[in-house]
């Protein structure tokens, strides 16, 4: 590590002002080799820039000893200590900042996610760090089975008259070891989530759905008599659910909790249901008034399934240009904040092993040949290569990219002595080891992206835009092409072929075939 501090020491020699401003927030102007007020104490004429080349400053009063170079002035103005993995840290940022890249050699080596041989032990395992967090009482309070992974739902120590705090936790099967044997980690498995109780919505007479904003209610509505189902990771998850067994209900009903939040669920989901299927009755409805009241208020407060038929009755359906209006507003709404909270502590192998669980949540992020890359637009082509500057391409992730979807899919945070929380960014070394890992659990492989519907290996056709689980293929589509039946007529077959259309014609009039 210490050649890797020389060189990045040696690659900002002529940029310290630059880096001590961006990265320590030493305003430029006092970095003229004069004296100045000290940017941390405050103290007249004590602060000066001594040695542009390393980077050194000194404040008579507070920072006048091991002062040598700039990572040491960086140290001190982020009061972090000028060793151990802080240090590493800091060094890590300038090396980011200069577009440098820690050798291969000196990455950390993969570290395998922790796998427990029973659900009771994961549960254990979860109950003992919440409780380690919140500093009281935690209780596994749910369980929902989506098929191919499980949601908790944990209760955590909440102050009397509020509502009860409570978190969620993904557990799915994973191998146990080389014997075959299969035990319990944390997370989604890989590709589109199933939407819940979808063998009863499979199952299902195509006239009625509802769709809620939390297993709690789908359950409610369904003991209630009613077809219901819902997500797992509520609306900032709607993009990640597979929604396709909905399409062929008569009339989906979007029921939402009495809040913001589920009148954004329901506007998002809405125009979701649209696009996939036009010509479904997609109806948004509020059934209980208590503040974040959803359904199960709402029964406890007398609602029947009658009633409930009769107010879906009653509401009128989202029209097509309310939907679209919703998804080009979507885009520009404040950003929700992250329901996923991760601890930074010692335990490093865990800390890292639920950033890629964001990761595998997020939009545009996938794996590909032992690196995290993203499809992205408008990049200047290759010498020798043709194509339009706003064709979709493939990119490897850089590391700052990587730490603001880390950033923006999770609220990172510590514990001080007295045990308050204070709220941080992604650790540097959390993210360098994220990149190190190679392979990533849940992160969708992406084998390519294409603008037109392609066929699979299988002969059915890849035409739905978006990623695609069973090719690894993502598909976005330059302009609208219409649906391609499962099982086509000839007729279908041959309708859009000039050729064929021409034969039929001359048919029709007694031309002999």
């Amino acid at each position: 590590m210490s050649a890797f501090v020389e060189e990045i020491k040696r690659a900002a020699a002529d940029r310290w002002p630059e880096i001590l401003t961006s990265i320590g927030g030493i305003p430029a102007e006092l970095l003229d080799g004069k004296k100045h007020p000290c940017p941390k104490c405050g103290g007249k004429d004590r602060f000066r820039f001594i040695d542009p080349v390393a980077g050194a400053v000194l404040c008579n009063s507070c920072f006048n000893k091991k002062n040598g170079d700039g990572l040491a002035a960086l140290c001190w103005m982020l009061n972090r200590p000028n060793s151990g993995k802080d240090f590493y840290e800091v060094v890590g940022m300038v090396a980011e900042m200069l577009g440098i890249r820690k050798p291969p050699a000196e990455k950390e080596p993969p570290v395998k996610p922790k796998v427990f041989f029973t659900q009771d032990g994961i549960v254990k395992n979860f109950i003992l760090t919440l409780q380690n967090r919140s500093g009281g009482e935690v209780a596994l309070a749910g369980s929902w089975d989506y098929g191919t992974f499980t949601v908790l739902r944990f209760n955590l120590p909440t102050p009397d008259g509020d509502k009860q705090r409570k978190e969620f936790r993904p557990i799915r099967q994973a191998p146990l070891g080389d014997e075959g044997r299969m035990g319990w980690t944390w997370g989604y498995p890989a590709g589109p989530r199933p939407i819940y109780r979808k063998l009863e919505v499979d199952a299902a007479s195509p006239e009625l759905m509802t769709i809620h904003g939390g297993e709690k209610a789908a359950d409610a509505a369904a003991l209630m008599g009613l077809l219901a189902t819902t997500n797992a990771g509520g609306e900032q998850a709607i993009d990640q659910t597979d929604w396709s067994p909905a399409a062929r209900f008569q009339v989906a009903v979007v029921c939402i909790d009495a809040d913001e939040t589920g009148e954004r669920f329901g506007r998002t989901l809405a125009s979701k249901l649209l696009a996939q299927n036009p010509e479904q009755v997609v109806k948004i409805l509020r059934v209980s008034n208590e503040p974040k009241g959803d359904i199960v208020e709402a029964i406890r407060d007398g609602l029947t399934k009658e009633r409930f038929l009769a107010l879906v009755e009653g509401t009128a359906p989202v029209t097509a240009e309310e939907a679209a209006a919703w998804a080009k507003k979507r885009p520009a709404q404040s950003r929700p904040k992250p329901e996923r909270e991760i601890e930074i502590g010692t335990d490093e192998g865990r800390v890292v092993d639920e950033a890629i669980d964001v990761l595998s949540d997020r939009e545009n992020v996938y794996q590909r040949g032992g690196n995290l890359v993203q499809i992205v637009e408008g990049a200047e082509p290759p010498r020798g290569i043709a194509r339009p500057p706003e064709a979709p391409r493939i990119a490897v992730m850089r590391s700052a990219r990587i730490r603001e979807h880390l950033a923006d899919g999770a609220v990172w945070f510590k514990l001080s002595g007295d045990r308050e929380r204070e709220i941080c960014h992604p650790p540097q070394w959390a993210v360098n080891a994220v990149e190190a890992r190679g392979t990533w659990p849940n992160v969708k492989p992406l084998t390519g992206v294409v603008e037109v519907p392609v066929l699979r290996a299988d002969g059915s056709v890849l035409d739905r835009p978006g990623y695609d689980p069973a090719t690894g293929i993502v598909l976005r589509a330059n302009t609208h092409f219409p649906a391609v039946p499962t099982c086509p007529t000839l007729n279908a077959r041959t309708a859009d072929l000039p050729f064929f259309a021409r034969t039929r014609r001359l048919r029709a009039a007694g031309f002999p075939s």
